[in-house]
């Protein structure tokens, strides 16, 4: 049986991995794939691509999976997807993904580096809400995000994820497929498919794979995502089923 692959070692925020593997559990997009959990050890030294469909590599802090992956690592993955492989990354998944991460500049968790899979070949930029202070220890600085995409607006759960800076510059090898809505700067990439070789990465500055019912003790913020879980869902569903086909 073919597997979908979520990382999970140092850096990976435990709300994030649990999000994801839940999300996957209950897609039916995935009823035929096996769901497993691998580490930094696992893809530096298996064949973990043999029966891989996807690596998907969640929330959390990006500078961990740098520090453990960089090198050997970051060529086997980016050696998979050239190969027809497919990769999810989402929020600090995401800036891994990228060629450049600009996170929190000027801050103190400021992160302005190179990362070497550069499957986004420009920028990846964050936070982008200004209202509230980024937050490590807590889920104070969760927003709804509105995103857009070719189906309408949705909201959807963000807590310090990247915008894709000047995305369109690098089609056809890069497509946007949804723009933040209520962001400072309008209109800019949330969720974009990247072409690498013979397969393709998905990344996504916003947690599409995190469900309404996380928010309920928040009134505000559960009225705003419940609204739209089922265009949650449907996104959900056909992102991966563009990264399983």
């Amino acid at each position: 049986m073919k597997k979908i692959l979520v990382y999970q070692d140092r850096g990976v925020g435990r709300f994030s991995y649990k999000s994801a593997v839940s999300s996957l559990g209950k897609s039916l997009v995935c009823q035929d794939f096996k769901i497993e959990k691998v580490d930094a050890k696992t893809l530096l030294n298996t064949n973990w691509q043999t029966d891989c469909s996807l690596l998907v590599i969640p929330g959390g802090r990006d500078i961990p999976y740098h520090r453990a992956l960089n090198g050997k690592g970051t060529d086997l993955i980016r050696s998979y997807i050239e190969e027809g492989g497919s990769y999810l990354g989402i929020c600090a998944g995401a800036y891994f993904g990228s060629k450049d991460v600009v996170f929190e500049e000027g801050n103190k968790h400021e992160v302005i580096e190179n990362r070497e899979l550069a499957f986004f070949p420009g920028r990846a930029v964050g936070t982008i809400y200004v209202d509230k202070p980024f937050s490590y220890q807590s889920q104070k600085s969760v927003h709804p995000a509105l995103i857009q995409n070719q189906e309408g607006a949705l909201y959807t759960y963000y807590n310090g994820g990247c915008y894709f800076e000047k995305a369109a510059d690098f089609a056809p090898d890069v497509e946007i497929l949804a723009c933040y809505k209520n962001a400072i700067l309008h209109d800019i990439a949330a969720i974009v498919l990247c072409k690498v070789g013979t397969g393709k990465a998905v990344l996504s500055g916003v947690h599409f794979e995190v469900d309404s019912s996380v928010s309920k003790k928040d009134v505000a913020l559960f009225e705003k995502f419940d609204a739209h879980e089922k265009k949650r869902q449907k996104l959900f569903d056909d992102l991966l089923t563009c990264l399983l086909s």
